[in-house]
């Protein structure tokens, strides 16, 4: 029989678990979502992984871009923060941050900012 090590029954949240967004270092709200989705598998009866969905795909993308847009110098976090918080509602900010956003609350935010950086990032991205 195989032995179970320490680490085979742990399920990584947070930082740990890859839930920190990294260009905007949200954590605690993704690790709130993940863990009710956790929850909600194993009172399925299901394995406890949860696999990500197409829009939880096009959030890692957002958030690479923004890094790549960072990283290469095209516009700081704080020029791309600023002009997003300054731009648009706080609320609708927070949900798109917060990967709570709808498409069209997507566009709107990401209208807010200079198309050209972020095309050329977003595609290095894909």
């Amino acid at each position: 029989e195989r032995e179970i090590g320490p680490l085979q029954n742990v399920i990584q949240i947070g930082t740990a678990g890859g839930f920190t967004k990294a260009s905007s270092g949200y954590t605690f709200q993704f690790i709130q979502t993940h863990t009710q989705k956790i929850v909600a598998q194993l009172r399925a009866g299901k394995t406890p992984m949860v696999n990500a969905s197409f829009r939880d795909k096009t959030f890692d993308w957002y958030d690479r871009t923004v890094l790549e847009v960072i990283l290469s110098k095209r516009m700081t976090g704080k020029e791309i923060f600023t002009q997003i918080f300054r731009e648009s509602p706080i609320n609708k900010v927070l949900a798109f941050l917060g990967n709570e956003s709808t498409v069209m609350e997507d566009i709107q935010i990401m209208r807010k900012l200079p198309l050209f950086p972020f095309l050329i990032s977003g595609i290095k991205q894909l």
